[in-house]
């Protein structure tokens, strides 16, 4: 096992840009990952006075593709991917500290579907938990497995069947709250999986929301330390929150609804969700151009992007590199228990 070395922590790095993980598939064999900076950060980057997180550190860098991420992908879980490669390698990884250590590989062999990754405890060390979600052989439900880093182990668990026929999920990361990972469904519902219970469940949503399925695109987010919905057209955005956290009583509040026609009036294609960049502001992707909407005051900044032919996007906040190098520099060090390598 290879220990944490903790001779860098007071070395002065640069600073590093907020943004988005861009994972562009070309086809089944190539990939390309770049970063999308934020708003604030764009124009400090050109003036070389903060640089982009990449993961060029991690082994067979070329054939890496981010399967999951935690919230602000403060660890992200990312595999070998190539033509060539029959049996992927997991590795673990911080791409803010450049930090990784290898996984052992699932208990099956099954494609994995959906995956999430959620940190536990940051003190006094790092601790994480993974659940993958792979196909059936009928298409419908999902075999599942928890990987657990006090272990360092995989666990298969009960195969999930849905009780509507036909229910998906959503092809997003998942959002980890209250101990679940959650996703969004082809229906419109919440599918939600505590790890620690291993057990799932369906949580409704208001007939409003559900009617939006028709005419919006729509993603679960993280706002305002709870779970959101945020649906979007050409004409208008809204965002829901649950209130008062309940699988079996929801109740659904909105918190904004904005017209959005004077932004995207001569966009050739849908506005496409990306998330909550913070508790009023949402990111969009809209032919080549990244679009910050703030909620609170109507305001709205444009970036350029070349918009690859598919993508997934993976939020990265430096803020949370500030609160794990405090905890470091303290007298534990939440990666002691964890024995990343460099």
């Amino acid at each position: 096992m290879l220990s944490f070395n903790r001779n860098n922590i007071h070395k002065k790095t640069p600073s590093i840009a907020s943004g988005y993980f861009v994972q562009s598939d070309r086809n089944d064999s190539e990939h390309s990952l770049s970063f999308i900076p934020s708003a604030a950060h764009h124009s400090e980057h050109k003036s070389s006075q903060i640089t982009f997180p990449s993961l060029d550190f991690l082994p067979e860098s070329p054939n890496i593709v981010i399967e999951s991420s935690s919230n602000y992908s403060s660890l992200l879980c990312c595999i070998t991917k190539s033509s060539t490669i029959k049996i992927p390698t997991y590795y673990i990884c911080k791409p803010a500290t450049r930090e990784w250590r290898k996984m052992p590989n699932p208990k099956t062999r099954l494609t994995a579907l959906h995956t999430g990754v959620a940190v536990t405890q940051t003190y006094p060390n790092l601790q994480f938990k993974m659940l993958r979600l792979s196909y059936t052989k009928t298409g419908f439900g999902h075999h599942c497995e928890v990987f657990d880093s006090t272990s360092w182990a995989w666990k298969r668990l009960a195969y999930i069947k849905f009780n509507i026929e036909g229910t998906m999920l959503r092809k997003r990361n998942g959002i980890f709250l209250n101990g679940g990972f959650h996703w969004l469904t082809n229906l419109g519902e919440i599918f939600v999986y505590h790890v620690d219970q291993e057990k799932w469940a369906i949580i409704k949503v208001t007939q409003e929301m559900e009617n939006y399925i028709q005419e919006a695109l729509c993603i679960a987010i993280y706002c305002d330390g709870k779970l959101g919905v945020l649906y979007t057209t050409k004409e208008w955005m809204e965002i829901w929150i649950l209130e008062g956290y309940s699988t079996t009583n929801p109740i659904w509040k909105r918190k904004f609804r904005r017209d959005v026609r004077r932004i995207f009036e001569n966009s050739r294609y849908h506005p496409w969700p990306v998330g909550m960049w913070s508790n009023d502001t949402v990111m969009m992707l809209c032919d080549t151009k990244v679009v910050w909407i703030n909620c609170t005051n109507d305001t709205c900044t444009t970036s350029e992007f070349s918009k690859p032919s598919t993508h997934e996007l993976y939020l990265f906040r430096t803020e949370f590199l500030v609160i794990f190098r405090r905890l470091l520099l303290g007298r534990h060090t939440p990666l002691d228990g964890l024995h990343f390598a460099l």
